[in-house]
């Protein structure tokens, strides 16, 4: 249940918020309290505790999981212009490259950038990949 937090963070040093005899496995991505294994609820890529405010930001979590796209603030800071498919054959072709390490909160996009070997820079975009091999996505052109 908890392979995901195991591999991805040293394990926090200190106690349960709530029980303080026992040692903490993680923290609630919300409001950043150590937790063990029993208080903390998994989402698609973070954890959470129980608290109302916390659950708020899980069940928003899950939602973009489920159905990927654009928050509000992503949509303010991007036009509806897609990057077009990213086609790579030995190693020519467009592709995308990192350009801000920050992802979304909300939505979970990211910043990059995508070249192509002729023309270079083609411009930055605002990315959702929709699977773990990040071959598929959506996308919209920063303004």
């Amino acid at each position: 249940m908890f392979e995901k937090i195991i591999k991805s963070l040293k394990k926090p040093s200190g106690k349960c918020f709530n029980h303080p005899n026992k040692d903490a496995l993680s923290f609630c991505h919300a409001c950043m309290r150590h937790y063990c294994e029993h208080c903390l609820i998994e989402g698609p890529k973070y954890y959470y505790c129980n608290a109302d405010a916390c659950l708020k930001l899980y069940s928003q979590e899950v939602d973009y999981s489920r159905t990927p796209r654009f928050c509000s603030q992503c949509l303010s800071e991007t036009i509806d212009a897609p990057s077009g498919d990213i086609i790579s054959v030995n190693l020519i072709g467009d592709k995308f490259v990192c350009e801000n390490r920050e992802e979304c909160p909300t939505c979970g996009a990211v910043v990059l950038e995508k070249i192509g070997p002729i023309l270079g820079r083609k411009g930055s975009y605002k990315v959702i990949w929709l699977n773990s091999d990040k071959s598929t996505f959506i996308s919209r052109k920063l303004k």
